[in-house]
């Protein structure tokens, strides 16, 4: 894989995950809003462990363009960036970043955005990417309009109540505008 990692000085390096990153990955992930805006399963520590753990051994297209993202100064895993192949169509792409609370409003999700939107339009060669976002995640719904994502629907994840449904979000490789964030700025 070519995947275009950022400048040095950027403040972050994207990698693939380890086995050793299990603990982490799941403090990470298990961080009360982390958990509330993933409506992710619950599960015990052992059993969130061993889904980490069966995910990076899993060599599948899946986990292909799914990263650990370690803050380059202290060397310390502080959240994961991944894009996924939606099942309905090949050239369109989900992504989702999850940041570690110390280390939001440091900027860490929008220098990884970037990156991210020009590994699915550049390298996965993406028609379009979506976005779920909670409507609670304020933050993300800025930062995913400031790159050109528009909203187009709403996704209910945990059949109850339609209030909490997440927001869909899409960005269009036609829509894109690439003077936001080019493979030249970032490689």
């Amino acid at each position: 894989m070519n995947t275009i990692l950022p400048r040095s000085g950027d403040g972050f390096l994207l990698r693939y995950f380890a086995i050793d990153d299990a603990q982490q990955f799941v403090k990470i992930e298990s961080c009360p809003e982390n958990k509330k805006y993933l409506g992710l399963p619950s599960g015990s520590y052992d059993d969130q462990i061993a889904r980490f753990k069966k995910g990076v051994s899993n060599k599948d297209e899946f986990y292909k363009y799914f990263y650990a993202i370690e803050e380059t100064s202290s060397r310390q895993l502080i959240g994961r960036a991944g894009l996924v192949k939606l099942a309905s169509s090949p050239e369109e792409f989900e992504v989702s970043i999850v940041i570690d609370k110390p280390f939001w409003n440091k900027k860490f999700g929008t220098k990884i955005l970037k990156v991210m939107i020009n590994i699915a339009f550049i390298e996965c060669k993406a028609e379009s990417i979506h976005a779920t976002i909670h409507p609670e995640n304020q933050w993300s719904q800025k930062l995913f309009k400031e790159y050109g994502f528009i909203q187009v629907g709403v996704k209910n994840i945990d059949g109850n109540s339609s209030d909490d449904d997440d927001l869909v979000f899409k960005l269009t490789k036609n829509d894109y505008d690439s003077s936001t964030a080019t493979a030249k700025e970032l490689g």
